[in-house]
């Protein structure tokens, strides 16, 4: 589970952001996955960028909703930002979490 530590109330408000980058472990082979899931997102916009590398030009970008997951093959690497609110002035808060599921391989 990722969530805000220490004083996040007093800065994830007025359009700051949370950036997070979720990588496969060394093990990962390719077609291995990773499932992030929103589950909570209150004031905040959770914006999720599946690509090989950080410049690629080729990504694709995936705004989640609490309770969507959202599935990333290796070797891809997954990039999170959250985006607070920039209208309310109040501060943000969320959840996710996310799970690394090798592929099953016969021998």
């Amino acid at each position: 589970m990722v969530k805000p530590r220490r004083d996040y109330w007093s800065f994830l408000k007025n359009g700051e952001i949370c950036k997070y980058k979720v990588v496969f472990p060394s093990e990962a082979q390719v077609d291995d996955e990773i499932v992030v899931r929103a589950s909570k997102l209150t004031r905040v916009k959770m914006t999720a960028v599946d690509t090989y590398r950080y410049k690629s030009t080729n990504f694709t970008e995936t705004i989640l909703q609490p309770g969507q997951n959202l599935t990333v093959k290796h070797p891809n690497v997954l990039f999170i930002v959250l985006l607070s609110d920039i209208i309310s002035g109040e501060s943000g808060d969320f959840k996710f979490s996310y799970e690394y599921f090798p592929k099953i391989r016969t021998p």
